[in-house]
C-alpha cells in the first residue's frame, strides 16, 4: 500500500500539479501555485528535511516563509519542463530579465551554475545564442531511484528535454571524463552543475559553503583553469511574488588558478543563497557536503 501512496504523490507532484501551467496563463498559473505551496504536505519529505539544515545555517530564517518558498520554487521548477514543452522561446522573453549576456560561440566556453532557482529556459535560451553545449550530469541508475518508477520516469524526460534544449546529449561525468576532452577537441562548450557533493565523483576539493566546509567535486573547475578556458556562471532567480524571473549572467573571463576561480565561483553562490535561501535545492543533501554534521 505504502508503494501505491508513493507512486501517486510523485505523479500529482511530478507531472499534476506542475501540469496546470501547459493550460493556464502564466500569471493565473503562478497565483494557483501561491495558494498550492501554502499547503504542508506539499513535497513534505524533501522541505522538512531542508528546513532541519536551513535552519540550523541561518537561524534567523522565517519557518513559514522559508518552507511556503521552498515548496513554490520546487513546484515551478517541475512546471518549467511542462512549459519548455508547450511554449516557445517567446515565453523567455515575456517573463524573463536578463542582466548580463551569454557568451559568443568562439570555441568552447564552460557555463557554471547552481540547484538555485529555475533553470529549464535558460538551456533553451543559450541554444538560442548559439552556443552548443553539453551538460555533465550523473547517471540516472542508481540507487536514489530505487522504488520510485514514476520519479525515475519524470527525471529521464527531463533530460531527454535538457538533450532537446541544447542539442547536444548529455555527459555522465561518473562514468568517464573522455568524451568532455573530446567535446573541448570539438570545440563545444560544456555547462556544470558545481554545487553537488564530492561523493559519488571520487576525489573533492574543500570550499566555504554557507560558512562551512565543504567538499565539492573538482574536475570541471580544474580543468577549465588548466586548459584556460573561458568561464561563465548563471544565475536563474525567481520572483516568489510576481512569478517573473532574473537571469544574472557573470562574464568571469579565464582565470588560471584553480583555487581563485572556485572562490569566485563560490562566492556567488553563497551570495545567492543568502539572498533567497528558499531558492537552494540541495539544502537536504548538506550532510553530504560537510560529513562533520551527518547525525
Amino acid at each position: 500500500m505504502q508503494w501505491y501512496r508513493t507512486q501517486l504523490r510523485d505523479a500529482l507532484e511530478l507531472f499534476v500539479l506542475p501540469g496546470l501551467a501547459a493550460f493556464l496563463p502564466w500569471r493565473l498559473c503562478f497565483a494557483v501555485f501561491r495558494q498550492l505551496a501554502k499547503y504542508p504536505g506539499l513535497y513534505r519529505e524533501a522541505t522538512e528535511a531542508g528546513w532541519v539544515w536551513a535552519h540550523k545555517t541561518m537561524p534567523t530564517l522565517d519557518a513559514q516563509q522559508w518552507q511556503r518558498e521552498r515548496r513554490l520554487l520546487t513546484l515551478v521548477d517541475h512546471a518549467d519542463w511542462v512549459l519548455a514543452k508547450t511554449r516557445s522561446l517567446r515565453w523567455v522573453d515575456k517573463h524573463v530579465d536578463i542582466q548580463g549576456k551569454w557568451p559568443q560561440a568562439n570555441g568552447t566556453q564552460v557555463l557554471l551554475t547552481f540547484h538555485w532557482g529555475a533553470g529549464m529556459w535558460a538551456l533553451h535560451d543559450m541554444h538560442r545564442a548559439g552556443l552548443s553545449v553539453h551538460a555533465l550530469a550523473a547517471s540516472l541508475d542508481g540507487a536514489y531511484f530505487k522504488g520510485r518508477p514514476v520519479l525515475h520516469a519524470y527525471a529521464k524526460l527531463r533530460t531527454a528535454e535538457v538533450f532537446r534544449a541544447m542539442g547536444n546529449p548529455t555527459i555522465d561525468v561518473t562514468a568517464s571524463m573522455r568524451p568532455v576532452l573530446q567535446a573541448i577537441r570539438q570545440q563545444e562548450s560544456l555547462l556544470g552543475l558545481v554545487d553537488v557533493p564530492a561523493d559519488n565523483y571520487g576525489a573533492g576539493v574543500p570550499v566555504q559553503m554557507l560558512g562551512e566546509e565543504a567538499l565539492v567535486p573538482k574536475g570541471l573547475l580544474r580543468l577549465a583553469a588548466d586548459k584556460q578556458l573561458p568561464v561563465t556562471v548563471y544565475l536563474t532567480g525567481l520572483d516568489f511574488k510576481t512569478g517573473r524571473r532574473k537571469w544574472v549572467i557573470h562574464t568571469l573571463g579565464v582565470e588560471p588558478d584553480a583555487q581563485k576561480l572556485l572562490d569566485v565561483v563560490f562566492a556567488l553562490f553563497n551570495q545567492a543563497v543568502q539572498d533567497k535561501p528558499g531558492s537552494w535545492h540541495l539544502w537536504s543533501e548538506m550532510p553530504r557536503f560537510t560529513p562533520k554534521n551527518q547525525g
